[in-house]
């Protein structure tokens, strides 16, 4: 029930986008209306209920590495018909790009997660700046959008007056270095001094009597 239902929001969402072609007077809203973007979070519930399932790890990644396949073609076929997909709001993006990503993503995630820790994929998936980008990831999307609207031309107008020289000639690479590190800095400052002395307290919330879900099997017990 619950894999039909996260079918038909990863479904939903495409018509939602559609429909609102039409309707919505300024476009970037497609973007942010959420029930119009929640075709990643299917797709993440799929691979997660994928995971839980209880089916062989072989048919699993089967499973996984199609959905990956799919969404890379449907990504490549859609960006050779229409260069402007990987602009946020053209027209391509907002008819199919949200789920071909999230297809894409959704099967690389899952196939990661299956991977026998011995390996190829494993140990390039592994390797610690995915992870500790992965680690992060949530509170750089949450923060990234703030702080390069609020921040960004403070701490850009700090160096011009501190340290010209790093803004000079070619300030590319300064401005890059800018708006990855607040992100990642602010990410990281929320997770140890806020997010994750916050999550301590789910233990409070649960129903009396509730049962722990039962973690996923152990990657090395791949088949």
């Amino acid at each position: 029930a619950l894999a039909v239902l996260a079918i038909s929001f990863l479904a939903g969402a495409l018509v939602l986008r559609i429909a609102m072609i039409d309707v919505v007077t300024w476009l970037p809203s497609i973007y942010f209306f959420t029930p119009a973007r929640v075709d990643g979070f299917a797709a993440g519930a799929l691979g997660a209920l994928l995971v839980r399932s209880g089916l062989s790890r072989t048919f699993q990644r089967r499973i996984a590495g199609s959905v990956l396949v799919f969404g890379s073609a449907l990504v490549c076929v859609v960006l050779c018909f229409d260069p402007s997909f990987l602009r946020l709001f053209q027209p391509g993006t907002r008819f199919l790009s949200f789920t071909a990503w999230a297809l894409l993503f959704g099967g690389l995630v899952t196939f990661a997660a299956t991977a026998d820790r011995r390996s190829l994929e494993h140990h390039v998936l592994s390797f610690w700046p995915l992870r500790f980008l992965g680690k992060y990831s949530y509170g750089i999307y949450v923060y990234h959008f703030f702080i390069l609207h609020l921040l960004k031309e403070p701490v850009r107008d700090w160096i011009i007056s501190h340290a010209p020289s790093l803004l000079s000639n070619n300030p590319t690479p300064a401005l890059f270095v800018l708006d990855l590190g607040l992100p990642v800095l602010t990410a990281f400052l929320s997770w140890h001094l806020y997010e994750k002395h916050f999550l301590k307290l789910k233990k409070f919330f649960g129903p009396p009597g509730a049962v722990a879900m039962q973690p996923a099997p152990p990657l090395a017990q791949a088949a």
